[in-house]
């Protein structure tokens, strides 16, 4: 929430399509965002991370691991990453492949 409010980046809204790119700029495919939670960092569950798919796809994986970015990212600023920081998570379903 704290990264889309810095940017001045409106909150994502269901329907919402996004282009998903790699990290060279190249389109790998084409999502429509399905559901918008805004939950703190520590009432991401199980389910929530096993949807991210990344890593081991566990819980414990998920929070150490977006406990280290966060803390990279607002370092330096006035934002300090704490288990009641708000969080943005989006479901999405992928509508087209590159």
């Amino acid at each position: 929430m704290w990264e889309l409010e810095a940017a001045a980046e409106p909150l994502p809204q269901v329907g919402d399509i996004h282009i998903v790119t790699n990290w060279q700029g190249h389109a790998q495919c084409v999502i429509r965002i399905c559901a918008v939670e805004v939950l703190s960092f520590s009432a991401v569950t199980e389910a929530h991370a096993a949807l991210e798919g990344e890593g081991d796809g566990s819980l414990a994986y998920w929070r150490r691991e977006h406990q280290d970015y966060y803390q990279r990212v607002f370092a330096g600023s006035d934002k300090v990453f704490t288990p009641s920081m708000p969080i943005v998570f989006t479901s999405f379903e992928v509508l087209l492949r590159s």
